[in-house]
This record gives structure tokens, C-alpha cells and sequence, in this order.
């Protein structure tokens, strides 16, 4: 006989496990000595403030956190930074870059058995099926808006055909990144003693993910709605800084948080205001000071400093003292340079130092191909940021030594005379080279010269007076004459 009453209970069980699958029971999981634990963590010492002169940083309930410069990877707060820990959950941005940067949104990736029965029931996940399929866009907005564990994997797999495979494609991209610290071992952040990294290698992974527009906005949808096989799925953001939550932050660029009993909070946002793009990570945090901490660091980020595009504020850089290219005008002397600092590279500054208080180190060896050299800022000891100094494509074409050409300005019908000052000393070497060898060579022909005159035997009594009586002769007949 149907049983109506339990259609119904069937009915409501089957709609939560579509529309709220994988529920993270852990967010509410808090430690009982919470409160000591932040404090402990406020206790250890920010690296940064030790920095004389370098802006005050505030106290964290963090075990680990830093802020970076998205723009230089120049690191304006530093407190463990490289220290390991589990990255939990924001694991995910290196996955999701990875998967953005290598498929178009319309792929079907297929869940297989080892992505699903590889997910704990018990942590984030979508309730898929083996055999389950998604459009790679929708797999993003489930792995970055529910932190689905079960797609992640599938992504991977999609990428690089096993999950061992893609955790290697992980860490080939990482260390390409400019990471140091971190190993991966899998694509969502699930425990495992050899999957770990640091707040650096984050912050530097971030600087790549929050430069994806599209990334960015799928973590600051409040709603996922994604069609799967068995009806459609709609799920709630958790994450509380996105617009309309409790923790919102206006100036915010995107986030992604991260949990695990072992990991506890972890947090990677983005924020940009007046042009200043910031990036801030923290870990072994407490729900919710991460949240709390994240802000109040974004708040002494652009409190404290300025960003600052070079070429406009570098003027005490001399490039005819410094460089090895010169012009000679003809009315004012070296008035030219055949280089110039590329107007797009900036650095970061502590808003209270003067530009002048800045040390600046010219460095050479530069791979980049149409760039002489570079500029290096720092603050006592602190990197700032760098221009590079490239050959003017404004100037007209010389010869490698040196040639004519006409300033830009028709109107001013000058003249220049460019010269490399580095090829120009080398020929000047190989000049005084030559000389050298010329010297040594007439000095040694000068020596064989001498010695053989100074070997003849000398002359006989005899022969002196021959010579003697030749030399009478000759003047009497002198005299006749």
C-alpha cells in the first residue's frame, strides 16, 4: 500500500541532498581554549615591525600572515611567513588557475570513480555520481563557491589524466610562479603530511589567481546554481567578506577560504583601492578573526602606503652617470639618452618616506630582450619594487658604436651624436693593445740591432793607423783642392 507520509519524507531528503549537499559541518568546529590560542598567536613577534622606519603593523590572531603587493610581490606585513603549514581548502586557487589557464569553459569533464569514492562523505563536496558530468565552468563555481572536493579531483584528472600526474602539474607551476615553500600532493587540500605550503607561496599564487577577472567573480557569487544530472543545485557562499555578508569589505577583488581540523581557518583575499592591489594570507587562524584580522590588515595596507609608477617620480637618476649609453647635443652638452624607464613598472612605498630615502641598485644582467638594465628599490633591507631600463624605441635607429640622428622634435632641428660608451671603451683597449705591441716590437728589433753591432771584433793597432793615415790623405788633398 503507498505510504504517502513516507513519499513525502522521501521526497524532502532527496531535495536537501540536491540543494545542500556537502554542508560544512566543520566550519562551526572551535577549539575550547580558543580565546588563548589567539592570544598566544598575537604574542609572536611581526617580522616587519622590526623594520626601522617601516609603518607599525597590528597584532594578528594568526599563527601566520602576510601582505603582499600584487602588482611587485613586495611584502608590506610579515609575520612566519615561510613557515609550513596545511593550506586546507585555498589550496584550491592553484587548482582552479591551473584548470582556467589550460581549458575553455564549455569542456565536459566526467567523474570517475577514484574522484568520488576518494572524497570523505563527511567534508565538502556536491553529492556527484561516478559517470556524472559538468561543464568546466560550472566545475570552477562548485570547487571555488562550495569547495567541492569531489570536483576538484575530477578537474585534475580531466588536466592531467591521474591525480599524482596533476599534483606534479601543481608543483611544476608553483615553483614557475616564484614559490618556496610548498609540496601538493593533491588538488583540494585534503590532510596529508606532505601537502603543505606557506603564506609567501600563497600570497604568490594569488598575485596569478586574483589577475583572472572570471575567477575572481565566481568567488564573490553568493549563489551556486549549477545543473547535474539529477536536477539542479543551489547553494549558499559561506564565505563572509563577498558583498551582502557579515564580514563585507567594499574594496575586495576576491577570496577564498580554507578549513581543516589540522589546518584550522585559513583565508587568501584580494583587495584594491586607488590603484593599490594587495593581497593578504592568513593561516591557523580562528573563525571568525580570520575574517576580522584580513580586514584589519587590507586597512593598515592602504593606510600606510602608496603605490608609485617610477618613471614619474625618478628624477635624480642620472642614466649618462649610470649607463652606458649616451647622447651629445650640439648646444647643451650629454642632453639625451638613448634609454628610458618603462613607464608601467611601479614599486610600493611606505607613505611617510621621502622618494630620495630609497636605495636604489642598477643591475645589468637582465634576460629580458630590449632592456639594458634595471632599477631595484628598497627600504632598509625591504623590496620595494624595480623599473627596467630599456632602449628608447622613440630615438632613431644608430649604429653600434656610434651614428647620427635628429631629436623627435622637427621643430627644434637638433642634432645628436650617440654613443655606446661600453664599445667605445673597447676599442679603446684594443687600441692601446696594438700600441703595446708595436712598442715591444720595435724595442726587441731595437735589442737585436745593438747587440749585433756591439758583437763586431774590435780594431787592431794596425788597422787604426791605416785608418788614421787614409784620413790624412784625404785632407791634404782637401787642401790642395
Amino acid at each position: 500500500m503507498f505510504n504517502i507520509k513516507k513519499f513525502f519524507l522521501c521526497t524532502l531528503i532527496s531535495s536537501i541532498l540536491i540543494t545542500s549537499a556537502g554542508v560544512d559541518v566543520k566550519a562551526t568546529q572551535d577549539i575550547p581554549d580558543k580565546e588563548a590560542v589567539i592570544a598566544n598567536n598575537k604574542a609572536i613577534p611581526v617580522e616587519s615591525n622590526r623594520v626601522e622606519g617601516w609603518p607599525a603593523g597590528p597584532e594578528v590572531g594568526a599563527e601566520a600572515a602576510i601582505l603582499m603587493d600584487a602588482s611587485t610581490g613586495a611584502v608590506l606585513y610579515s609575520k612566519n611567513i615561510h613557515n609550513h603549514y596545511y593550506p586546507a581548502s585555498t589550496t584550491k586557487i592553484l587548482t582552479t588557475y591551473i584548470a582556467a589557464s589550460r581549458c575553455s569553459m564549455d569542456e565536459t569533464v566526467t567523474f570517475s570513480d577514484y574522484a568520488i569514492n576518494n572524497t570523505p562523505r563527511d567534508s565538502n563536496h556536491i553529492a556527484m555520481d561516478v559517470g556524472d558530468t559538468l561543464s568546466m565552468s560550472d566545475c570552477l563555481k562548485a570547487i571555488l563557491i562550495r569547495s567541492a572536493n569531489e570536483v576538484s579531483f575530477a578537474v585534475g584528472e580531466h588536466i592531467s589524466g591521474s591525480n599524482d600526474e596533476f599534483a606534479k602539474l601543481m608543483n611544476e607551476t608553483a615553483k614557475e610562479m616564484g614559490c618556496e615553500d610548498s609540496n601538493f600532493v593533491n588538488p583540494n587540500g585534503l590532510p596529508d603530511p606532505n601537502h603543505y605550503t606557506s603564506c609567501y607561496d600563497l600570497a604568490t599564487i594569488g598575485r596569478y589567481f586574483f589577475d583572472n577577472e572570471l575567477l575572481c567573480e565566481m568567488t564573490k557569487t553568493s549563489m551556486l546554481v549549477i545543473q547535474k544530472p539529477n536536477g539542479t543545485l543551489n547553494d549558499y557562499n559561506a564565505m563572509k567578506l563577498i558583498p551582502g555578508r557579515k564580514y563585507e569589505y567594499k574594496y575586495l577583488v576576491g577570496c577564498k577560504t580554507g578549513f581543516t581540523k589540522e589546518a584550522r581557518y585559513c583565508l587568501v583575499s584580494c583587495a584594491e583601492r586607488d590603484g593599490l592591489k594587495l593581497i593578504c594570507v592568513v593561516m591557523k587562524d580562528e573563525d571568525p578573526y580570520h575574517y576580522e584580522d584580513t580586514i584589519s590588515l587590507f586597512e593598515y595596507g592602504f593606510g600606510n602606503f602608496k603605490k608609485v609608477y617610477i618613471a614619474d617620480t625618478e628624477n635624480e637618476f642620472s642614466m649618462d652617470d649610470s649607463l652606458p649609453y649616451i647622447a651629445a647635443g650640439e648646444d647643451t652638452g650629454l642632453n639625451e639618452s638613448l634609454l628610458y624607464v618603462n613607464p608601467k613598472d611601479s614599486m610600493v612605498m611606505p607613505a611617510a618616506i621621502d622618494f630620495k630615502d630609497l636605495k636604489r641598485e642598477i643591475v645589468y644582467d637582465s634576460p629580458t630582450p630590449g632592456t639594458a638594465a634595471k632599477v631595484v628599490y628598497s627600504y632598509n633591507g625591504v623590496y620595494l619594487g624595480e623599473a627596467s631600463i630599456e632602449y628608447s624605441k622613440k630615438l632613431p635607429q644608430v649604429s653600434e658604436i656610434f651614428g647620427e640622428g635628429k631629436s623627435e622634435d622637427s621643430k627644434s632641428k637638433k642634432s645628436f651624436i650617440y654613443i655606446n660608451i661600453m664599445n667605445l671603451g673597447k676599442i679603446l683597449l684594443v687600441l692601446g693593445v696594438l700600441i703595446l705591441i708595436a712598442l715591444g716590437v720595435r724595442l726587441t728589433f731595437k735589442f737585436f740591432v745593438v747587440g749585433e753591432r756591439s758583437s763586431r771584433l774590435p780594431l787592431t793597432k794596425e788597422q787604426k793607423r791605416n785608418i788614421r793615415e787614409a784620413r790624412r790623405r784625404l785632407r791634404r788633398r782637401s787642401r790642395r783642392r
